[in-house]
């Protein structure tokens, strides 16, 4: 099984790069990863902070509420 840290790192790459990568291969791809991410155990212990996800342990109360 992918860590959680794994799955984001790819979400957030996949995100990033959509315009790289054909529509159906970016499609086929953050089918999977959504896919992984919604059913990890871990998936509690993740935000959105500035558009990506990121562990809730590596951001403050005040950095999310600022942003």
């Amino acid at each position: 099984m992918k860590t959680i840290q794994e799955i984001i790192a790819k979400l957030n790459y996949l995100n990033g790069n959509s315009k790289n990568m054909s529509s159906s291969q970016w499609l086929y791809e953050i089918e999977k990863y959504e896919d992984l991410f919604c059913n990890h155990p871990d998936a509690d212990d993740t935000c959105t902070y500035k558009g990506n996800f990121v562990m809730k342990s590596d951001v403050s109360v005040e950095d999310y509420l600022n942003q």
